[in-house]
């Protein structure tokens, strides 16, 4: 084995340790022909959709995945000024604006869908899927899986809120209510996330973050660090500047209690998704046999094989 080949697995090993429930299940193959076939093309805009789903589903997989390596070392103690806890906070904000802008083009997706999922074939799938879910749901001797279509339903009523509440340039709290959720968060994907907006993001979350909250060890100076490559070099200013542009428009005390609730609505999102599109494969699968298609036989232990 080459230096380069021992070093890769070596790390490889690493990784497996440090992150265990990251390493995903044994593989499985389905035919491609699930999606996008001609002797169902009423199913192609579904199809479309529930690509989009799993893609959401594996994006939300990556931020959890990089957010457990950060806190899987040291996390800095909160009065602690360092750069190592100015890249540490710096990296996590960032996965959990990486985070908002996924949340919020799932929704802006689901709104564009609703006529799909509302007739034809997408009302005949979410049919079947409300009833496998609640099948799952009171299955004895099996894995008992979420409530995934409360929350499916859920996620539909939010994405499809026809008003965005607002006063002036602050999102009106009111509690859950899912047009000022979503609200909050496209305002911090169009001015922080997504997009950077020089006066209603950076411009605010400075001035509330050096000028207007509390003056604490880590506002009483703007930091960088002027390394001598790309690997050594942050500006801590500008992360303290999204993270009070943040705090701005989610009404949040602390950037915890916001890491908190995109946390718990990421967690529901990837347990309403990930059994939707296992759901979609099964009704699809049985609804081209039903219709004659002649789909690939994949024998039980082909995966596994060709894994090896």
């Amino acid at each position: 084995m080459s230096k380069k080949s021992h070093e890769k697995c070596r790390l490889n090993k690493r990784s497996v340790q440090v992150l265990p429930d990251f390493i995903p299940e044994k593989l499985k193959r389905v035919d491609p022909h699930l999606f996008f076939v001609d002797i169902d093309k009423g199913t192609h805009d579904l199809d479309g959709f529930i690509l989009i789903l799993a893609l959401v589903v594996n994006e939300i997989h990556d931020v959890f995945f990089f957010d457990s390596l950060l806190t899987s070392h040291r996390i800095p103690k909160p009065e602690e000024i360092s750069e190592f806890s100015g890249q540490w906070s710096g990296m996590r904000l960032g996965l959990w604006r990486r985070y908002i802008v996924i949340a919020t083009e799932i929704m802006k997706a689901t709104e564009s869908a609703k006529g799909i999922l509302t007739s034809g074939s997408g009302k005949e799938f979410l049919e079947y899927a409300e009833l496998k879910s609640q099948a799952n749901m009171t299955s004895k001797g099996a894995v008992q899986e979420p409530d995934s279509w409360g929350n499916w339903k859920a996620l539909f009523e939010q994405s499809c809120a026809t008003t965005r509440t607002t006063t002036g340039n602050k999102v009106k709290p009111s509690g859950i209510d899912a047009t000022d959720f979503r609200g909050t968060l496209d305002k911090i994907r169009n001015t922080v996330a997504a997009h950077y907006d020089r006066d209603k993001g950076l411009g605010f979350g400075y001035k509330r973050f050096f000028f207007e909250n509390a003056k604490h060890g880590g506002n009483e100076w703007a930091y960088l660090s002027d390394g001598r490559n790309l690997e050594k070099t942050r500006f801590f200013f500008a992360d303290a500047a999204a993270q009070g542009a943040i705090e701005y428009y989610s009404l949040a005390e602390s950037p915890n209690k916001t890491h908190d609730a995109l946390a718990k609505h990421s967690s529901l999102l990837n347990l309403t998704l990930k059994p939707l599109v296992v759901h979609y494969l099964n009704w699809k699968t049985e609804r081209l046999l039903a219709r004659g298609y002649k789909l690939i036989a994949v024998p039980e232990d082909a995966a596994g094989a060709s894994a090896r």
